[in-house]
């Protein structure tokens, strides 16, 4: 929406209105706080804003703009539902004492709507039995059977709504909280102030510049976006960007590769359907030359595909940062480490294939990256972070960062259920500050 204002005031200032920062919103909103959410996109109603692009260097082939949505929700309209909670060991090196971020889990599947899946009674989804032989004979566990993704159950924790749930369900309760939310309006840079509010500074779609003036501002536009404000936050008193006393601005971005393959079954011949000798189709099918091609009319037989997710290694080279041209610059690179893995996730490929009855060879695996993390790394100390446990920039009080960004490494887990879980443990830390 335009900016009525030149000046806008609240007590706390949200950027961005994907997971973290709506249930930040939500949290601090209902505490009495007021709270300004602000997004550069729109809602479901008006097309997303345009994607600014990062230039992408190294051997990592990743689209980081691909992962990105600029609108109400963020990248949860891209969300399948899943919920996870992350390996111990992927959280057992954080800053934060592992009790106390199990409490937040707890909170945080409640606020999403969490459900497992124990056994149930009554009507249940149909359920497929295609990979059991996989789940029983190589896991340390057994899974139960595979559901379907459009019942929305399945075995593991699982959130109803998928890519609709946030912008549909859940910023309509942020907004009933009493918290404010401004589309339209992008972020240029922060201000902080040594006493008093922080300033941030915004332009709306139309092009009119403002400001909104807060106690505290918390950056909540995921991994490139709060990378790419706090560069840009350079002033007389700080010339290299917020949170980046001692070079760690951007570091130890890492991201998902996602390991993919079909496995084709071998076509059995059946004699009683007989050899086909003619075929017709329409005038507008020849013109464009698909008479040449032959669907078998079994062509929606399920086929069992196979996904292994492995983390990235947070090395300090894969970074995003601000170049002189004013471009965000990303270096990808995978590690030896990062080779291995996914050398382990083709054999595991392959040995699942080998269990299936019937299954032929599988095709070769492909590379897709989800879920960007870190940059704004938490740390105890500036020299190996950008924020402390609690998401606050080092040196900067009043500026926060909530969010994937923060995470010091990412496991292989779906990041969506640590976000809002770090985002309320955030609320509640600024609710004790008054």
């Amino acid at each position: 929406m335009p900016l009525r204002s030149s000046v806008v005031h609240g007590d706390v200032c949200i950027v961005g209105s994907g997971f973290a920062g709506v249930a930040a919103a939500e949290r601090l909103a209902t505490s009495g706080a007021a709270v300004i959410v602000l997004d550069a996109g729109f809602d479901g109603g008006r097309p997303p804003a345009p994607v600014p692009t990062v230039r992408v260097e190294g051997d990592a082939d990743f689209d980081v703009d691909d992962n990105r949505v600029v609108g109400v929700g963020g990248t949860s309209a891209k969300w399948n539902g899943v919920a996870t909670r992350p390996e111990p060991a992927t959280v057992a090196e954080w800053p934060i004492p592992t009790g106390e971020l199990s409490r937040y889990f707890d909170q945080a599947e409640q606020w999403l709507g969490v459900a497992g899946a124990p056994p149930r009674q009554g009507a249940e989804p149909p359920r497929s039995d295609m990979l059991r032989p996989a789940s029983t004979t190589l896991l340390p566990e057994h899974l139960p059977s595979l559901a379907r993704f459009d019942p929305v159950v399945l075995p593991f924790a699982f959130v109803a709504g998928g890519p609709r749930r946030l912008a549909e369900h859940d910023v309509p309760r942020m907004l009933a909280t009493g918290a404010a939310l401004r589309t339209g309006t992008s972020v240029r840079s922060v201000e902080p102030a040594r006493r008093g509010a922080t300033t941030v500074h915004v332009v709306d779609a139309e092009g009119h510049a403002g400001v909104v003036r807060a106690r505290r501002v918390v950056l909540a536009c995921g991994v490139v976006e709060t990378i790419r404000i706090l560069a840009m936050s350079t002033g007389r008193r700080n010339r290299v960007g917020v949170g980046n006393l001692a070079g760690r601005l951007g570091c130890g971005v890492n991201a998902h590769p996602r390991r993919r393959a079909t496995i084709h079954r071998a076509p059995e011949l059946d004699g009683r359907r007989g050899v086909l000798r003619s075929y017709r189709v329409g005038d507008e099918f020849a013109a464009a030359g698909l008479g040449r091609v032959l669907l078998d009319v079994n062509y929606m037989e399920p086929v069992p595909m196979i996904d292994v997710t492995v983390e990235q290694e947070a090395a300090a080279g894969n970074s995003i940062r601000l170049g002189a041209d004013g471009d965000l610059h990303a270096r990808l690179t995978l590690s030896a480490r990062d080779h291995a893995t996914i050398a382990a996730a083709d054999r595991l490929i392959a040995d699942v294939a080998m269990t299936l009855p019937g299954a032929g060879t599988p095709s070769p695996p492909v590379t897709r990256w989800f879920h960007p993390a870190g940059g704004c790394a938490m740390a105890e100390t500036a020299a190996t972070g950008v924020v402390d446990p609690h998401g606050q920039v080092f040196g900067v009080p009043g500026v926060y960062v909530a969010g994937a960004a923060t995470f010091p490494t990412s496991g292989a887990g779906n990041p969506t259920l640590t976000v809002v879980a770090l985002a309320l443990r955030l609320a509640d830390h600024l609710r004790t500050l008054g």
